[in-house]
């Protein structure tokens, strides 16, 4: 015989594909679609968190044959993975980070706690911090600490402060240029030189 009451059958099951026949399936709060024999994925609407869930034990991956967008419901981008090409970030629609075939560009400031970099040098391409367009500042450590100058203008540091000073890591003077003031030459933090309004004092 065939039941046909699937609130009475407490097991029922199908013989072929299931034809909603242009009707939807409606599931209550908290009850689940669960797919693979030991419910490896779950997709649910949580109604304590009132968030839309879905669990999966195992590796998720999404497919497609073209761009993959995550988007608010108004429309706004919040993730785009261009097929062949970057993924982009946004911040309230407007693209904030894209990766690149030579790297990733970021739009606007960069926020972070520490910056990691590997050892560079002046002719490496990677572990560099390079500044201008033609790299002509650059940053880098290659067994020593290095800031290389390469551009065509003068190399120059500025100070709204009281001071530019060179410091051993200990906090000892090596070196001091006072603003409006004195410059000052150290040995073993003992100050050796100092330059006057007339002159030098040694």
């Amino acid at each position: 015989s065939v039941i046909t009451d699937l609130v009475g059958d407490t097991s029922p099951q199908l013989g072929g594909d299931l034809d909603t026949n242009s009707h939807h399936i409606l599931l209550d709060d908290d009850h689940n679609l669960k797919f693979g024999n030991d419910t490896d994925l779950e997709i649910f609407h949580q109604s304590s968190s009132n968030t839309n869930l879905i669990n999966s034990h195992k590796t998720l991956t999404l497919f497609s044959n073209g761009n993959t967008e995550i988007k608010t419901n108004n429309g706004d981008m919040m993730i785009n993975g261009v097929k062949n090409g970057a993924v982009e970030l946004y911040h309230d629609n407007s693209k904030k980070f894209e990766t690149t075939s030579a790297g990733a560009t970021v739009t606007g400031d960069l926020t972070t706690g520490q910056l990691f970099i590997g050892d560079g040098g002046p002719g490496a391409t990677d572990d560099n911090i390079c500044l201008g367009d033609g790299k002509d500042l650059k940053i880098y450590h290659d067994g020593d600490s290095t800031i290389y100058d390469n551009g065509a203008g003068d190399f120059k540091l500025y100070s709204n402060g009281g001071a530019i000073k060179l410091l051993k890591d200990t906090g000892e003077n090596m070196g001091v240029f006072n603003t409006d003031g004195s410059v000052e030459l150290y040995h073993d933090n003992s100050k050796v030189f100092s330059t006057q309004a007339n002159g030098f004092e040694i």
